[in-house]
């Protein structure tokens, strides 16, 4: 009996001295297409990420599980961009991304999406240059047309339009740049935070 007790709490103690590197693991951003760790093009011990629309698949993502409500976000949906001359910004990419359940069935029922640059043409953005951005903020940015909403809102807009789905919830959110702006090229970005985590470092994303 003495045993199988010391063996339990050994058991429990392993238990909660893993938990934390689990719980870690599953908030890393995870990276698709041409999304990978890199280096700061003006300062190379800073690391970042980087995605490229010159190169196959022509697209690259950075996303995190969420399953929080809008307003859990409000200020917690920036970035830093660097465009590599002569691409810019523009036609709606890059763009952050939100996938939302509305009726809380936990399946996704569509995108917000909230575009960098100034509307309504979202570009273009200064290049060669770190600009910081936050998406929270009051420019008309977040289209909700896959929703049936409006195509530019501010985020408190946003806020308002989902607080009528009280069962609403944020399954995912991310960072996407693609084709859709025919000038391809290579942007890097640098604190990209998305909820309650952001992309500080390598250590902060996983493939």
């Amino acid at each position: 009996m003495q045993r199988s007790g010391t063996f339990l709490a050994l058991i429990a103690v392993v238990g909660i001295s893993l938990a934390p590197d689990v719980a870690a693991a599953q908030q890393k951003f995870r990276l698709a297409g041409t999304a990978e760790d890199d280096f700061d093009p003006e300062n190379p011990v800073n690391e970042v990420l980087s995605m490229s629309t010159a190169v196959p698949p022509n697209f690259g993502v950075a996303y995190r599980d969420l399953r929080v409500q809008v307003e859990e976000l409000d200020n917690q949906i920036q970035l830093k961009y660097f465009f590599v001359a002569e691409h810019t910004c523009g036609v709606g990419t890059p763009r952050v991304y939100l996938r939302i359940d509305r009726d809380g069935d936990g399946v996704s029922d569509g995108s917000a999406f909230g575009y960098i640059g100034l509307p309504p043409q979202f570009g273009t953005c200064a290049t060669n240059a770190w600009t910081f951005e936050d998406l929270t903020d009051d420019l008309l940015r977040w289209d909700l047309t896959q929703f049936g909403g409006p195509f530019y809102n501010t985020w408190t807009e946003v806020e308002a339009f989902f607080a009528a789905d009280p069962e609403h919830e944020v399954l995912r959110g991310g960072v996407v740049h693609d084709t859709s702006n025919p000038l391809v090229g290579q942007v890097y970005f640098d604190n990209v935070t998305i909820g309650n985590r952001s992309i500080e470092n390598h250590a902060d994303t996983a493939r």
